[in-house]
C-alpha cells in the first residue's frame, strides 16, 4: 500500500476519533447518504463550484496555470506523483475501504470508522462525478484522438471535466481530517494530504486545474454528506419503489405536502 496512505492509517489510532453513524445495514446507510447528498443546499453549492470551474475551463486561465505547473515539474515531482497516483484509483480504494470497514470491529482506534466513511463517500459521490465528467465533456492536456485537446467544455464529446483520480484520492485524507477530534496538526495533515493526488494529475499533465479542483470538491461534499449522519432528510419529492401490474417492480415519484 502507498506510504502516504499507510502513514495516515497508522496515525488514526493515536488520536480521538469522531464516529460515523452506522445502522449495520449497508444499503440503508447508503440510501440515507444519497438523500442527504441530493438536497437543494448541497446541489446549489455543487452548482456554484461547477460554474466557477466552467469559467476557468472556458477561458485561458486553465492553460495558463497548467503552463506554470509544468514549468516547475522535476524528477522529484514526477516520483511523488507516481507514488500517490494509486490512491486515486477506484480499483484500489474501494476494496481497501470495504475491507477495513467490514472486517474490523468499530472500536479499533477509528480505523473501522475511517473505512466506512471512505467507502460510503466514494459511493455517494461517484454518480455525480461521472455525470459532470460526461456532461461537460472537456479534454485532457495534450490528449490524443480529439480535434482540440484543451479544457473548454464540449458537452458529451469527452469525459474529463472532473478528475476521477482527484475525487477518489482526496476522500481517504478528508475522511481522516473529519474524523479527527483532538489533534489539530493531524487534522491539518489530512487536509494537506488530500491535495496530493490532485497535484499528481496536474504534474503528470493528465488534467487541467479546474478538473482537479472539481474532483477535490466533489470529494469534500461527499465526505461531509456521510459525516452528517442521522436519519434520512425529509424531502418534498423523492424516488420510491412501487409495485406495478402482475407483481412487477418499478420506480415512482413521491410528493409530500
Amino acid at each position: 500500500m502507498n506510504r502516504l496512505l499507510c502513514s495516515v492509517l497508522f496515525a488514526l489510532p493515536l488520536t480521538g476519533m469522531a464516529q460515523v453513524v452506522q445502522s449495520g445495514d449497508w444499503f440503508d446507510d447508503m440510501a440515507k447518504d444519497a438523500d442527504r447528498f441530493y438536497t437543494r443546499d448541497r446541489l446549489t453549492r455543487l452548482g456554484i463550484a461547477v460554474g466557477v470551474g466552467a469559467v476557468v475551463a472556458n477561458t485561458n486561465a486553465d492553460q495558463s496555470i497548467q503552463n506554470s505547473i509544468q514549468g516547475g515539474r522535476s524528477s522529484g515531482t514526477d516520483s511523488f506523483s507516481t507514488s500517490v497516483k494509486p490512491i486515486g484509483e477506484w480499483k484500489y480504494m474501494l476494496p481497501i475501504s470495504w475491507a477495513v470497514s467490514a472486517l474490523l470491529p468499530s472500536d479499533v482506534g477509528g480505523l473501522q470508522s475511517w473505512g466506512n466513511l471512505t467507502l460510503r463517500s466514494i459511493v455517494v459521490g461517484t454518480p455525480s462525478t461521472l455525470l459532470v465528467q460526461r456532461a461537460a465533456g472537456a479534454s485532457r492536456p495534450n490528449e490524443e484522438g480529439v480535434a482540440v485537446p484543451d479544457s473548454k467544455w464540449r458537452p458529451f464529446q469527452d469525459d474529463n471535466s472532473v478528475s476521477g483520480h482527484s475525487f477518489v484520492g482526496a476522500i481517504p485524507f478528508l475522511a481522516m481530517a473529519e474524523l479527527n477530534t483532538q489533534s489539530i496538526g493531524l487534522k491539518a495533515l489530512g487536509y494537506v494530504a488530500s491535495f496530493a493526488v490532485p497535484f499528481s494529475r496536474l504534474n503528470d499533465n493528465d488534467h487541467y486545474p479546474s478538473q482537479a479542483a472539481l474532483g477535490w470538491y466533489m470529494a469534500y461534499e461527499s465526505v461531509q454528506t456521510v459525516m452528517e449522519g442521522g436519519k434520512r432528510k425529509d424531502t418534498a419529492l423523492r424516488i420510491v419503489p412501487i409495485t406495478m401490474a402482475h407483481g412487477q417492480l418499478g420506480l415512482g415519484l413521491q410528493k409530500r405536502w
